[in-house]
């Protein structure tokens, strides 16, 4: 039964793939767009990012480019050109801010460009906006059960 003040899950929640090297980042974001009512799973090289993509099929993708073994751009660029997938979404989320990793990021194919730190707020609706999903968690207005 639906509680007072609460809004529903979807029935379907969008699947997040997070990939970065800053464990504590990855922990803080999974555990935020978790809250915000997405299914989270995490990475934290490029190659653990592409198996997760294999995997998991995620419905959009956070990417770092600075990453051990494959950088984000290479996991970008095999997504985009080996995997043929062209439709999930790919957010870079990175400390490296000139123009030319933007550059870089957008001819391997990523759709936006979010640089570090970020508002986990406005990441969450930008998910939410790429993917077509309006997702609402299921809180009380009071806070409790």
């Amino acid at each position: 039964m639906k509680k007072p003040g609460a809004t529903a899950l979807p029935a379907t929640r969008k699947r997040v793939l997070v990939a970065d090297d800053d464990h504590m980042l990855v922990e803080a974001l999974c555990l935020f767009l978790g809250l915000e009512g997405f299914e989270v799973i995490s990475a934290q090289s490029g190659m653990g990012a592409l198996n997760e993509i294999e995997m998991s099929s995620p419905d959009a993708v956070i990417l770092d480019i600075s990453m051990p073994v494959l950088d984000g751009a290479q996991v970008c660029r095999h997504l985009r050109n080996v995997m043929g997938d062209r439709n999930t979404p790919v957010i870079v989320l990175t400390g490296l801010v000139d123009q030319r990793w933007r550059k870089l990021m957008s001819e391997a194919g990523a759709d936006e460009f979010v640089p570090k730190p970020c508002d986990f707020k406005e990441l969450s609706s930008l998910v939410s906006r790429l993917t077509g999903d309006g997702v609402e968690a299921e809180v009380s207005e009071t806070g409790r059960d």
